[in-house]
């Protein structure tokens, strides 16, 4: 009973693994943007690569960018107002040395934040007090647009909360999963100082094996 127990979780939890493996391995998932649900951006660099350019400003709101791109290298908007690294907020904006922009999700430092909240679920929290327990016939005209808002929000995170708790008990026996992982590949391979070569040469012979040796070759990189 507990090795199959052991194999249904490995089995969920190597779906994830297998997924991460399959992106990074295949370039049209890499590079999604560029297919047709995308923006196409190796087609758009060909149009415009003889058309003549000129400077727009282009705000990016998103969770990050990485100035030192290559397509992006002397590109960025620099805030002329502002000296750099000199720890004073030089254009009285409430922001020190935001000399490309502001990292709401992080630091001076270049620390960020670990863990961030949607949008919904800082909704949620900023009117929870005010609407949980609260009788719907007493909310007045003026809160009724921002309450209907609350119950949208809330109903939202208890569905995807009710969806996500079931994968909890997988990810408790994740501990015990990862330490039986190179005893079960031991016995299908005979060998328990395996290299990433010895996995590549497996052919495993059925989907339970083939998942052993994703997670196996993923522990491994």
């Amino acid at each position: 009973m507990k090795k199959r127990i052991i194999q249904l979780s490995l089995s969920l939890f190597s779906l994830g693994v297998m997924n991460v493996m399959h992106a990074q391995e295949d370039k049209s998932i890499v590079d999604w943007y560029n297919g047709k649900k995308g923006m196409q951006t190796e087609k758009a660099y060909k149009k415009l690569k003889k058309k003549k350019s000129e400077a727009v400003i282009v705000a990016i709101i998103d969770s990050g960018i990485d100035i030192e791109h290559e397509d992006l290298v002397g590109k960025i908007w620099t805030n002329t107002d502002e000296i750099p690294n000199n720890g004073i907020d030089d254009d009285n904006n409430g922001y020190i040395d935001d000399v490309h922009g502001w990292n709401f999700l992080g630091n001076a430092k270049g620390e960020n934040q670990k863990h961030a909240r949607f949008e919904k679920t800082r909704i949620y929290a900023s009117l929870r007090e005010k609407y949980e327990d609260i009788d719907p016939a007493t909310v007045s005209a003026a809160d009724q647009k921002e309450y209907e808002l609350f119950k949208k929000v809330k109903a939202e995170i208890e569905k995807e909360r009710a969806e996500y708790e079931a994968y909890l008990p997988q990810l408790e026996m994740l501990p015990m999963i990862l330490k039986q992982v190179p005893g079960m590949v031991a016995e299908k391979i005979g060998k328990t100082d395996y290299t990433i070569k010895d996995l590549e040469k497996w052919k495993p012979k059925d989907d339970q094996d083939q998942q052993l040796k994703s997670l196996a070759l993923a522990l491994k990189s």
